[in-house]
């Protein structure tokens, strides 16, 4: 059984897919001759350094879009972690939340895993690094192909951020924006820096392509003012704050 899925989005460009996993996350490697960037590592069900290996042959640069185990999963297997300044002590000693929690997450719909994986739900735990090298917002990380502008887009987690490919016009959201539910009911989440995210994100210029961190590996540009839309929407009826329950609209929808 493969548990990962590839597509070829871009020229060396690579969509990296879980959608045997309920949560259907979205790793995305950017192939280069010098350096390879892999954007998020999945939920480390399965060997996504295999995968990565069989793709590249040339080192490999991780960036955390966010410290969330299901972003984080693979970082272990990998010698040089990026991360912003504001999740890295999530990075460095772990999620706060109990491992229980977090396996409950992990297995709340029923899921094979691959033969061949080492994983096991009652040991299940998160990775931690214990020194990523940090990033703020403005970092440029660059390499003989690709040149990516961190932008810190906080909201889902502190320390969130996205990618900004400025040679394709591509844009990496994480968990920020994508097509479904986004959930910012944890305490760690802030509706408020959510909605100034999206706003931040609906001034960019010559973005071509969105690449979410769940359930498609492309979206177009059109889905931030569609996601951006609603939180002013749930804003102006003054429910953008915990507690206010599902805010949804097509297809999507925001849980506070």
């Amino acid at each position: 059984m493969n548990w990962f899925s590839i597509q070829e989005i871009a020229s060396d460009v690579f969509a990296i897919a879980e959608d045997r996993h309920w949560e259907r996350v979205r790793s995305y490697l950017f192939r280069g001759s010098d350096i390879s960037w892999l954007i998020d590592t999945g939920t480390g069900i399965g060997d996504i350094h295999a995968v990565v290996t069989s793709l590249t042959s040339a080192p490999i640069r991780v960036v955390t879009t966010h410290v969330h185990w299901d972003h984080i999963g693979g970082h272990d297997r990998f010698e040089e972690v990026f991360v912003h300044r504001l999740d890295a002590e999530w990075l460095r000693h772990g999620i706060p939340l109990s491992p229980e929690r977090i396996r409950a997450e992990v297995a709340k719909v029923a899921f094979d895993a691959p033969a061949d994986s080492s994983f096991d739900l009652d040991t299940y735990a998160p990775p931690t690094v214990s020194s990523p090298r940090i990033v703020e917002d403005g970092t440029l990380l660059e390499s003989d192909a690709y040149r990516f502008r961190v932008l810190h887009t906080p909201g889902h987690s502190p320390g969130s951020l996205c990618l900004h490919e400025l040679e394709r016009g591509l844009l990496i959201t994480g968990d920020l924006l994508y097509r479904g539910m986004i959930y910012a009911d944890y305490p760690s989440t802030d509706p408020q820096a959510l909605l100034a995210s999206y706003c931040r994100l609906a001034e960019l210029e010559e973005i071509r392509t969105l690449l979410p961190g769940h359930n498609d590996s492309s979206l177009p540009p059109a889905f931030i003012r569609r996601g951006l839309e609603l939180l002013e929407q749930v804003d102006r009826a003054g429910q953008l704050m915990h507690g206010t329950g599902i805010h949804s609209a097509e297809d999507i929808a925001f849980r506070f």
